[in-house]
């Protein structure tokens, strides 16, 4: 039966070996359920078959509506079950082959269109990343960046897809496991260059897809970080070369201020305050004063300089961690074992 929960139920001993149904990439990589439609017009009905408006048949479920044929399936399980087949339409034929057995038939597989297709990779991350990623996303839904899904399943949502995150817990507390769930595969196909035919999806393609949308998930990150010039100004403020003393810098401002023109029997101070509205007393004052306060505080920004530093190292490793990169050419070569459920 399909259902919209995440598996994230794998063996931390022998992750790599275990969970890796398409070799050829740095971590694990699968195509999910996939939705697929065509017209009734490409459909025929055995005469002796009940037509029903939903059906489960061998893990695919058949759904019509009044306009068409709607199937919905594990596209890993399917490629599963036709491993080694020789043609090129090997998913198809293998789809064609349950639906014949229940009297439906297809007259031309060419004219289906992918409604919804996800994308699935696993990464099995160390204790602080993990956790760190992890708190990420509870404050991205704080701020109501991303949204929650089951108390467990953080969902960054846009118009023709969803990025998911869901992640273990107990013996599987290192593994996070993300999904790429797209409805607008027409324009996803076109920007990727990609065949519209549901069964020849390139794993490249894949793997390129998700690599590119987690690098989104972190530009939309970016936000939440601390602003580049706002590290200068705490590595210029808590640098050996600020070395002068607060009541130094009092002096070196007092003498600015006694340096500061005359025009004729106009005061500086007084054009000050009839242009800006404040007196140039006043502005050095609060200069004094913020020199002041920031000397006090001088050890706590570096405290704070060497803590936002970690954060920003934190969020650039997990992102250069949650890429996934190609290994070896031939990718369609699996162990002989049963994929994992991932609904």
């Amino acid at each position: 039966m399909i259902n919209d929960s995440i598996n994230v139920g794998i063996r931390k001993e022998g992750f790599w070996e275990r969970l890796n149904p398409r070799k050829g990439f740095s971590t694990d990589i699968w195509i999910g359920e996939m939705v697929i439609s065509t017209s009734m017009n490409d459909v025929v009905f055995n005469e002796n078959i009940e037509t029903k408006r939903e059906s489960e048949l061998e893990g695919l479920k058949v759904s019509f509506t009044e306009w068409g044929m709607q199937l919905t399936f594990n596209f890993e399980r399917f490629w599963q079950k036709v491993k080694g087949y020789p043609t090129q339409r090997r998913i198809a034929d293998n789809l064609n082959k349950t639906l014949i057995e229940s009297g439906i038939i297809v007259k031309d597989w060419d004219s289906f269109f992918i409604e919804r297709a996800t994308f699935n990779c696993k990464f099995d991350l160390c204790s602080e990343d993990f956790s760190f990623l992890k708190k990420l996303l509870h404050r991205m839904a704080v701020e109501d960046i991303v949204k929650t899904k089951n108390n467990s399943v953080y969902v960054l949502e846009d118009y023709d897809y969803d990025l998911e995150f869901a992640f273990g817990n107990g013996e599987h507390d290192s593994v996070v496991h993300i999904r790429f769930v797209v409805t607008g595969f027409s324009q996803l196909a076109l920007e990727y260059d990609m065949s519209y035919q549901f069964d020849s999806i390139d794993m490249t393609d894949v793997c390129s897809i998700l690599n590119n949308n987690l690098a989104k998930f972190f530009e939309v990150v970016r936000s939440m970080r601390v602003d580049a010039d706002w590290f200068k100004v705490l590595e210029i403020l808590t640098s050996p070369q600020m070395s002068n003393s607060y009541d130094k810098n009092r002096e070196i401002l007092d003498t600015q201020e006694s340096l500061a023109p005359d025009f004729g029997r106009i005061k500086i101070d007084k054009i000050y305050e009839d242009v800006l509205g404040i007196s140039l007393h006043s502005i050095l004052k609060g200069l004094n004063t913020w020199m002041k306060d920031t000397e006090k505080v001088k050890g706590e920004l570096q405290h704070a300089l060497r803590f936002l530093n970690r954060n920003e190292r934190m969020i650039q490793n997990l992102q250069d961690k949650l890429k996934i990169s190609k290994t070896l050419q031939d990718y369609d070569d699996f162990e002989d074992y049963e994929v994992g459920e991932e609904f």
